[in-house]
């Protein structure tokens, strides 16, 4: 795995970052859905300024630490990245967006 952005948590249960690849420097921000129904439906929404590139899902129990399984889509990536956004810190403080490469 390659860590590729670094986010803080929000007062509003979001992450606000930024993103750092190659072809790629950019702020972004992972915003909780309100409405989030469905077993698919995303519980996040990543954005790269106001433009929308993804979505995420929590994949962490209550009571731990948020830990999400996150999707982008760029012009930039020659490809959709995959990647997990995970606690950098115990206390939770600064999270790690890092990057499965598919082998």
């Amino acid at each position: 795995m390659t860590t590729i952005g670094t986010f803080s948590p929000t007062d509003v249960g979001g992450f606000n970052g930024s993103i750092r690849t190659l072809r790629l420097q950019v702020k972004a921000a992972i915003v909780p859905v309100d409405d989030a129904a469905g077993v698919d439906d995303a519980e996040y929404l990543v954005f790269f300024d106001r433009e929308r590139v993804g979505e995420a899902w929590r994949t962490s129990r209550k009571g731990e630490a948020p830990r999400l399984r996150v999707r982008l889509r760029h012009e930039s990536f020659h490809d959709q990245v995959e990647a997990t956004l995970r606690p950098k810190d115990k206390a939770a403080r600064l999270f790690a967006l890092d990057w499965e490469r598919a082998s």
